[in-house]
């Protein structure tokens, strides 16, 4: 085949690969969110919802921005970097090394900010690093678990990539494992971190005006008592004061009606009622017991998503179909870029 015939071929994959990776990332960024927020809520089992797959662009464009937000500096940095760091090595090579530990330390924070902060396009909130320290136990596990999980899902896609293209047979399934893995183990310390209050401020009183001061009155216990003025009568206490007149009214001299029933509205019969107990209504639902409210049972506090099912989660009830639609995908995809790479201009 000549040169021409490859860069036929080269062109032709090239625009295989957008359509069917647009199509991969999109479907993984959706089930990546409805993994990592169905863990949040504190759910062993994820729920799927019926989306169309209009929305799955939204998703994909947040996922895209907090990732190009810092490999894209990275990509620009990446020339000047190389003739210090592994000036031999394959581009792909100094890529993954640099690319995939910046993800793993700076992509938790920024995504756990986006979703805290209700837009999409925040990548840092400073609010959320005093509830990062208050759960620092449960970071160093998130980072230590994440880290073996995404260095050897990279691992794997570079030999499979680079020369041994029968390797994106293990690494299809493997990567989108590794997506759902990862995940759950967001979404587990998103829980976490939810379950974390914020520290409570002490809040000073607000200072007090003029007129508030004025009307403050302050009383001197050892100060001597008032003297009366002079040529003023002193009261005598011994002495009650008299109460004004009063005037009464004129007396009925009829009997007064009978007190009406409180419950049923009708009067009272002259005779007494034997017993203690309230009164009977011929009416049933209008008894005491009957108006009484009942309370309301008190909700039940969501259960921590357990931590080990995150790595048999891709595997499960729930997580299957996902799985599988994802390892088809990563293979035609991954078989491409093997293909290409093998047909890389020199």
């Amino acid at each position: 085949m000549g040169a021409l015939g490859q860069a036929m071929i080269f062109v032709c994959l090239l625009a295989a690969e957008a359509v069917v990776g647009a199509c991969v990332l999109g479907y993984a960024a959706h089930c990546f969110l409805v993994v990592l927020d169905g863990t949040a809520a504190g759910n062993d089992e994820v729920g799927w919802p019926d989306e169309p797959m209009f929305d799955w662009i939204g998703q994909a464009a947040h996922l895209l921005w907090l990732v190009a937000f810092w490999l894209v500096p990275l990509g620009l940095a990446q020339r000047s970097l190389k003739a210090v760091f592994l000036p031999d090595a394959p581009l792909l090579l100094r890529f993954l090394l640099l690319a995939v530990p910046l993800l793993w330390l700076l992509f938790p924070i920024s995504l756990l900010s986006s979703l805290g902060a209700g837009a999409r396009w925040v990548f840092f909130n400073p609010k959320l690093l005093p509830r990062l320290g208050r759960s620092f136990g449960s970071l160093l596990l998130l980072y230590l678990l994440s880290g073996l999980l995404l260095g050897g899902c990279a691992a794997v896609w570079y030999f499979a990539l680079s020369g041994a293209g029968v390797l994106v047979l293990l690494a299809a399934p493997a990567g989108a494992a590794a997506l759902l893995i990862y995940a759950r183990l967001l979404g587990w310390y998103a829980w976490r971190l939810g379950q974390v209050r914020p520290a409570k401020r002490k809040r000073s009183p607000p200072p007090l005006d003029r007129q508030t001061r004025k009307q403050i009155e302050t009383v001197d216990p050892w100060a001597a008592p008032e003297t009366a003025r002079p040529g003023a009568k002193k009261k005598d206490a011994r002495q009650p004061a008299k109460p004004p007149p009063v005037e009464g009214y004129g007396l009925a001299t009829e009997a007064a009606p009978p007190l009406p029933d409180a419950l049923t509205g009708e009067p009272l019969p002259a005779r007494k009622r034997k017993g203690k107990g309230p009164p009977r209504t011929d009416n049933p639902a209008r008894s005491p017991r009957a108006e009484t409210p009942q309370p309301e049972p008190l909700p039940q506090a969501s259960r921590p998503p357990a931590l080990g099912n995150s790595f048999t989660f891709p595997w499960s009830a729930s997580g299957l179909k996902s799985w599988i639609w994802l390892t088809g995908g990563a293979l035609i995809l991954g078989g491409m870029m093997a293909l290409q790479a093998q047909m890389w201009p020199t």
